[in-house]
């Protein structure tokens, strides 16, 4: 019997390649997406009982565009959202964010942000100064 190994490596090499390529689909599609990071920024905080989350997530990884619906939430007494930004789109190359130690954004502009601050002191422990250093972190 007459074994040969280059067709065996060709068909190993065949299947990995699909295997790879059902798996760049999936992490492709803007479900896989969300709930990979979603899940990620529900177990890290910003502060106290602080933290982002995120709706509508699409990243394109052939163009390099994010689109999403960002929410930083307080949850000290109530599911409180602090600032929502609509429709964010950033140019973000996967590489930069998988392998990088220090990711760092120079600057963000936002055109309609939403500030949802209490209006009795009393209630809220939250201030405008407060609220920026958290997106500085």
């Amino acid at each position: 019997m007459n074994i040969n190994l280059r067709k065996i490596l060709l068909g190993f090499l065949f299947c990995f390649l699909i295997l790879l390529s059902i798996v760049f689909l999936l992490l492709n599609t803007s479900f896989i997406q969300e709930k990979l990071l979603s899940d990620y920024l529900l177990r890290s905080q910003l502060k106290n009982k602080t933290y982002i989350a995120v709706e509508n997530f699409d990243y394109n990884i052939f163009n390099h565009q994010l689109n999403t619906d960002l929410f930083i939430i307080n949850t000290n007494q109530d599911k409180d959202t602090i600032l929502f930004l609509p429709d964010l789109d950033l140019s973000i190359n996967l590489y930069d964010m998988l392998f990088t130690s220090d990711f760092e954004i120079d600057e963000i502009t936002i055109f309609h942000p939403a500030f949802n601050f209490s209006s009795n002191k009393e209630e809220t422990n939250y201030s405008f100064e407060d609220f920026l250093p958290l997106l500085s972190s």
